[in-house]
């Protein structure tokens, strides 16, 4: 299984490296979760004015995550 538990897509667009089997195990006994994780990367975008605009409180990348 390996890697291809996560899809391609996912894969493609983000740095991924298998450690102990991870993606393997978290196929076969926590499907759920690894849904999730997969889910929350499939749609985070990082934008640059987010990261460049000032203020005080909570970034609006925290906020967007919320």
């Amino acid at each position: 299984m390996g890697l291809d538990a996560i899809p391609a897509e996912t894969r493609a667009r983000y740095h991924i490296e298998e450690r102990r089997h991870a993606s393997a195990i978290l196929g076969v006994d926590f499907p759920n979760e690894l849904k999730d994780i997969v889910d929350c990367l499939e749609n985070f975008e990082l934008l640059r004015t987010e990261i460049e605009a000032g203020g005080g409180g909570k970034s609006k990348i925290a906020q967007r995550l919320r």
